[in-house]
């Protein structure tokens, strides 16, 4: 691991080539982090033995590049500006690594770092060391399964104890219900029995009220039809009345009109007579 510093417009604060990797490792890094400082990047450029196998260009499309190089195998995936992630390891993957950083123009800084990796073989051991390792290996096995053996039983105790927990807990909490309903039970009789003597006085009260609505109706009836029929009986007497008013009135103009008839008769007979009598004076 290095931490270095550039110049004054570009640093690279860490430049990380591991110096030795094993062949069968799957994936391994190459890391370069820097600060630009306020600049715009150009392009960050990886090298193995001054040839370019990959390029990151943030102005470009697509952005990430690869170049094939002997021994190189990338994951594009992965890699990115700071970072890049070999691959399928080769013998021939080893060999100096460098990455170049430079900054956009008018300027156009960049900063350069090196440093070489070689890929390891492991070395096999001896046939003795082979069976202690797999007599170790065995031995690592049983105090494993022992191992796991115990804490089987022990959760297998657990359980059952957690389990027979549970059943009494359960078999209170039935019990508690038990009661519980019982008292519900009680309590609902005694508020259906309650309900049912309020049903009753309501029913009894609302019977009593509806009575005593039915028997004013009543009573207004009667004093309805008591009123009507005096109407009916002031009206019968003022026609009554009308009646003889009308009747004494044709009489009275019958009277008076047999009254004038005999006067006038009268004057007829008494001119007559007059005149007689005066004729017989003349003769």
């Amino acid at each position: 691991m290095q931490k270095l510093q550039g110049i004054q417009s570009l640093k690279i604060l860490e430049f990380d080539v591991p110096a030795t990797v094993n062949i069968s490792q799957k994936l391994v890094e190459l890391r370069c982090t820097f600060d630009m400082e306020g600049r715009n990047l150009f392009a960050v450029k990886w090298y193995k033995d001054d040839a370019e196998f990959y390029r990151y260009m943030p102005k470009m499309d697509p952005k990430k590049q690869h170049f094939n190089t002997t021994g190189i195998s990338l994951d594009m995936a992965l890699s990115d500006d700071n970072s890049v992630y070999l691959n399928k390891l080769q013998y021939l993957t080893s060999g100096q690594y460098r990455c170049e950083i430079s900054t956009d123009g008018p300027d156009y800084h960049s900063k350069v770092l090196s440093k070489k990796l070689t890929v390891m073989v492991r070395r096999r051991g001896s046939g003795g060391g082979r069976r202690r390792r797999k007599k170790r290996k065995k031995k690592k096995k049983k105090k494993k399964k022992k191992k796991k053996r115990k804490e089987e039983e022990e959760e297998e105790e657990e359980e059952e104890e957690e389990r027979r927990k549970k059943r009494e807990e359960e078999e209170e909490e039935k019990m508690k219900m038990k009661m519980k309903m019982k008292k519900k039970k009680k309590n609902k009789k005694k508020k259906n029995k309650k309900k049912k003597k309020e049903k009753k006085r309501k029913r009894k009260e609302e019977e009593e009220v509806k009575e005593e609505v039915r028997r004013r109706r009543r009573e207004e009836e009667e004093e309805e039809e008591e009123r009507r029929g005096e109407k009916r009986r002031r009206k019968k007497k003022k026609k009554k009345k009308k009646k003889k008013k009308k009747r004494r009135k044709k009489r009275r103009r019958k009277i008076r009109r047999k009254k004038k008839k005999k006067k006038k008769k009268k004057k007829k007979n008494g001119k007559i007579r007059r005149k007689r009598r005066n004729c017989r004076k003349i003769v």
